[in-house]
């Protein structure tokens, strides 16, 4: 009775259901006549090895007559959801490979795996439970040696219904979600829920668990930084040669007109890095990882922002790393013409020995390398505490010489030329910035709790440079006027032995915080080699210690070519600084904004409606990815994936979902996935399982009173023909339907809510 039950309510489903978007050979889906029979079989009898060998065997059977009568291929349609651990845990990990292994490898791997048979976490899990629970033998019936070669291969290409993305979690010990035992849900052992800031359609009548994830608690690692390390690093980063610059860019700004423009670009220094951390627990909280680089914040940010911003994700997301790369570039550069500088400078007074300055940068190339082939900031921690206290010493010693023989307002500007303020921003962009190591600081800290607040240690690094960079630099400047030079030590008498000092100490600091600004940048880097060399340890290692050589003696050339040591601040900070300290910061801003508050736009707030189907696009590409992983990459055909509303022909729900999951096929597409074609769920409106007519899920609205049913194209059907048409994703492209008819009121939607839900409790009572 449940075999012919099911196969009917299979074939009861409207005419027309699918829509092929490839090119090429003509598929005949097996979806009406085996996937949702077999499941149906599956879960209703103990039989399943039997049934399954059954329907693979008469389809091997008929594949030459199928083949000669359409000229086309075979397959097999699975339906399946991409199962996201709920957190980053071991555990959860488990959990989601445990259920793509019972719900979706129960019924693919015996065709399409190499090894054919059931998965073997299945048959190990199964056994084992059989074996507690007192049977004979296992539960899951075994295939015969002939039956798993007869089975392989049997399909010509994997068809897949998906719509959606659940979270998974493991079930504990106790079997806290209450499963039967023995049951199939008490095999897998997982629970199921979604995410709540995920858009949604309009299937109500299952209910939703959101669970909670605080990202700060799910970074995992021993080598964390403490607190107080974290301060150490961050006031080593942003007090490093630039403060010393600071004379010189009040020279270019004037002592008053510098003073206030510090102190502003301080505040907006500060409110972009606060932003963009935020943001980045906003994001890592949705998409449930404990960190994201800043480069991926900013892509996960940009796909959840605006349309027409979308498709640039991954432009952004390699803009990003490029600008990090090359602004620490440049820092790191600066430090090495500034530590030649001064080492020659001490050399040529106390040895009297002339050398070229390119010769002192080349001689520095194998301790900088050394210094650089320390990888973990925990590590790095008590050379800044030594850097800092050089410093400290070394500040001490220049105010000494600034107000050895007073200041002198003659001939000082309060507020310099506005041409020459352009090269003042740059420079205290280049002195407050470094970005790039703080972002990094904070994403290795065993509290990033105490990044943030109005006490927090960012805001107390901050303040400490600013201020002192606002009384050095006034301080120099009313001293030296406009002779100060690039850096204020330079001013000072070469024959003096405090002068020497201070040249050694300074010296001595930027070569030790030459490994910390470098580090950001050589962690790009080395992350792009994990995805090639993630499984072999040895070779990633000999390629990570080649990277911090070369990128040492890339630094070193650049500063030989480029000895200007001004000249490399203000072009460092006016470019890659303010793009990486305000304009990406500013991007993501708006994105996770428009994510958060988009539901109070008419554009978006038709999106947010009572859910079952949550629209994750990322759920999509990464079963992709593990269809092609786990079955030696398949031809995959997409053979439903849609979405559903309440009705109306403006369906801007849709069209965002068509768009956003065709995006992530074509991510999978470029990682190497072998999809020939997508299939749109569904063309009409149609009627739906339990929700029958009430939800639509079509490209094309059907009139359901009116006896002819009349069609009308929406506004989805006019983009997915364009996106056919052109073989692009115009995420500007919104047409007018045909017809404008209007979604139900939310009264409606309510009742009808209330409706499916009174549906869906009965129909689990009568089960029961």
């Amino acid at each position: 009775m449940n075999q012919c039950m099911c196969v009917n309510t299979v074939m009861d489903r409207a005419v027309g259901h699918q829509l092929m978007l490839s090119q090429g050979s003509q598929v005949i889906s097996a979806h009406t006549i085996c996937s949702k029979l077999m499941r149906k079989l599956f879960t209703c009898t103990g039989i399943s090895s039997s049934r399954l060998k059954m329907v693979v065997l008469d389809f091997k059977g008929f594949d030459t007559f199928l083949t000669l009568l359409v000229l086309g291929k075979i397959g097999i349609t699975m339906d399946s959801r991409w199962n996201e651990p709920k957190t980053d845990s071991d555990d959860d990990k488990e959990a989601s490979e445990m259920a793509m292994q019972f719900y979706l490898g129960w019924f693919a791997h015996p065709i399409f795996s190499a090894t054919g048979n059931y998965p073997q976490v299945m048959i190990d899990r199964v056994d084992a439970l059989s074996m507690q629970q007192g049977f004979p033998r296992s539960r899951l019936p075994k295939f015969t040696p002939e039956e798993i070669e007869r089975i392989k291969g049997t399909s010509d290409f994997f068809g897949l219904n998906t719509y959606t993305t659940s979270l998974v979690t493991k079930n504990d010990q106790s079997n806290s979600a209450g499963y039967s035992v023995p049951s199939f849900q008490h095999d897998v052992n997982i629970v199921r829920s979604t995410d709540p800031s995920w858009p949604t359609g309009a299937s109500v009548w299952l209910s939703m668990s959101s669970g909670t994830y605080d990202p700060h608690l799910h970074r995992e690692g021993s080598n964390r930084l403490s607190s107080s390390a974290a301060l150490v690093h961050i006031l080593k980063a942003i007090m490093g040669s630039g403060i010393l610059a600071m004379p010189d860019a009040m020279k270019n700004c004037g002592y008053i007109g510098g003073s206030v423009g510090t102190v502003l670009i301080t505040v907006l220094i500060l409110c972009c890095i606060h932003m963009l951390v935020r943001c980045s627990y906003v994001i890592c909280k949705k998409h449930r990882v404990p960190i994201m680089s800043y480069a991926e914040t900013v892509k996960a940010a940009v796909v959840d922002g605006p349309p027409w911003l979308r498709p640039y994700a991954n432009c952004f997301h390699h803009l990003v790393n490029i600008f990090l790369i090359f602004a620490q570039i440049g820092i790191c550069c600066i430090y090495v013409a500034f530590t030649a500088e001064n080492l020659r400078k001490i050399i040529m007074s106390e040895l009297d020995f002339h050398m070229d300055l390119r010769l002192y940068m080349l001689a520095l190339l194998v301790p900088f390398i050394l210094l650089c082939f320390i990888r973990n900031l925990k590590y790095l921690a008590p050379i800044s505490m030594v850097a800092n206290v050089l410093t400290i010493v070394g500040l001490s010693i220049v105010l000494y010489y600034i107000y050895r023989d007073g200041l002198s307002f003659e001939d000082r500007r309060a507020f310099s030329p506005i041409s020459q303020w352009p090269l003042f921003v740059g420079t205290v962009f280049f002195t407050l910035g470094s970005i790039g190591v703080v972002v990094s600081v904070e994403y290795d800290m065993e509290t990033p709790q105490d990044f943030g607040g109005l006490f927090g240690i960012m805001n107390i690094a901050m303040s400490i440079v600013s201020l002192l960079g606002i009384f050095i630099g006034v301080s120099g400047y009313l001293k030296y006027g406009e002779d100060i030079k690039g850096s204020v030590t330079l001013n000072f008498p070469t024959e003096e032995i405090l002068s020497k000092s201070v040249t050694l100490v300074y010296a001595l600091a930027i070569f030790t915080t030459y490994p910390l600004q470098a580090y950001a940048a050589i962690h790009i880097m080395c992350d792009y080699l994990k995805k090639h060399y993630k499984e072999d340890t040895n070779m990633y290692k000999i390629w990570d210690y080649s990277i911090r050589a070369a990128f040492v003696t890339v630094t070193t050339l650049l500063a030989i070519a480029v000895p200007n040591l001004a000249l490399i601040i203000s072009i460092m900070g006016a470019l890659c600084m303010t793009m990486t300290g305000f304009f990406f910061p500013a991007i993501v801003e708006i994105c996770v904004m428009y994510s958060e508050h988009g539901a109070k736009c008419g554009y978006i707030s038709r999106d947010l409606l009572i859910i079952l189907l949550g629209v994750v696009p990322f759920g999509m590409y990464k079963l992709l990815n593990w269809i092609r992983n786990e079955y030696d990459n398949p031809p995959v055909y997409v053979t439903e994936n849609g979405y559903s509303d309440f009705g109306g022909t403006k369906d801007i729900g849709r069209v965002n979902y068509y768009n956003s999951y065709l995006e992530a096929v074509l991510d999978a597409i470029e990682d190497g996935c072998n999809v020939k074609g997508y299939v749109a769920w569904s063309i009409m409106d149609n009627f739906e399982w339990m929700a029958g007519y009430t939800e639509r899920f079509g490209l094309y609205h059907v009139d359901f009173n009116d006896p002819n049913r009349t069609r009308v194209q929406k506004t989805s059907a006019k983009v997915f023909a364009k996106i056919i048409s052109t073989n692009k994703i115009d995420w500007d492209y919104v047409p007018e339907p045909e017809v404008f008819i209007e979604e139900p009121s939310s009264s409606y939607q309510i009742s009808l809510s209330f409706t499916l839900l009174g549906i869906a409790l009965f129909a689990t009572i009568w089960r029961m």
